[in-house]
């Protein structure tokens, strides 16, 4: 079965269609901090952390039964990579780290408007063994007999989230939440307000020497106006098109990214990559000095 994003699923052994859906509508302190969390995921979470909550959810489930939905789980790993002038990117040694975590359940049914499909990724920010969830997405399409209508989703979302902190009256059908950095839920605010704000949109967070300084320096300048958390949920219409309160929604996509867990995961990474790069340029430099003093 499918729900609207908030509703409470209670049973971690149920098929994966049913368990796959966002599970509590507290705004409580987690392990990890405070913030809203999407399917129990929250900014800061480590690997195993988000490992458990993908399995509570149907995920990565070891339960096979000829009745169980199609269900798919892939961990990504990446390496810190330092560039020398003239010299192709080489990685730094013993800097391997999950870079993201995805899963995937297709519950197929008869007829095909009965279809049911979730697909969660969340994605880590680049320190070695140090790992925390610096954002995520989540995506729902809803079987027909369970569609809800968007004025039960307006009110579940708010239940979840708090009322939301953009207004956006022009964008039916959006609703974004900014957190500071202790979690706290930022006041209604015209979306005029965060013209500017990096978008953020989740995907693989890696360090590039030349690049992520700069990027770095943005986002620690954006940080105050901008919030610590970005949270958004975008609905997507039967037929396309709002018709008012009553219109069926037919699917949704959660993103949340961490502004802050981004920058203090780039900024790691850059420390790291630093002190490998100086290393590296170093032993060049000592490898040419002993190559002329041999001629």
């Amino acid at each position: 079965a499918s729900h609207s994003p908030d509703q409470r699923s209670n049973t971690n052994d149920s098929p994966a269609g049913d368990a796959a859906t966002v599970t509590s509508v507290s705004k409580s302190v987690g392990s990890i901090g405070s913030g809203p969390d999407v399917l129990g995921l929250r900014i800061g979470m480590a690997p195993d952390q988000a490992r458990e909550m993908f399995k509570s959810h149907g995920f990565r489930s070891s339960t096979k039964s000829p009745n169980r939905p199609v269900e798919n789980y892939a961990e990504g790993l990446n390496t810190l990579a330092i560039s020398l002038p003239g010299q192709a990117p080489q990685p730094v040694p013993n800097t391997s780290y999950v870079a993201r975590i995805s899963g995937a359940i297709s519950d197929i049914k008869t007829p095909a408007t009965e279809n049911a499909v979730v697909m969660l990724t969340a994605f880590f920010g680049p320190v070695p063994g140090q790992e925390g969830i610096v954002s995520l997405n989540l995506t729902e399409y809803i079987p027909a007999s369970k569609k809800p209508t968007a004025n039960v989703i307006a009110k579940t979302l708010v239940e979840k989230y708090g009322t939301p902190t953009e207004l956006l009256p022009d964008s039916p059908g959006v609703y974004r939440w900014r957190y500071d950095s202790n979690g706290t839920l930022r006041k209604p605010t015209p979306a005029t307000s965060f013209v500017g704000c990096p978008r953020l949109r989740p995907g693989v967070v890696e360090f590039q020497p030349q690049g992520s300084p700069l990027m770095i320096q943005e986002y620690k300048q954006s940080a105050a106006r901008c919030g610590a958390i970005f949270l958004e949920v975008s609905l997507g219409f039967e037929g396309f098109n709002y018709v008012g309160p009553g219109t069926l929604i037919k699917n949704y996509t959660t993103h949340m990214t961490g502004l802050d867990a981004t920058i203090r995961a780039l900024d790691a990474a850059k420390v790291i990559v630093n002190k490998a790069q100086t290393e590296a340029s170093g032993a060049a430099i000592k490898k040419g000095q002993q190559q002329k003093a041999s001629l």
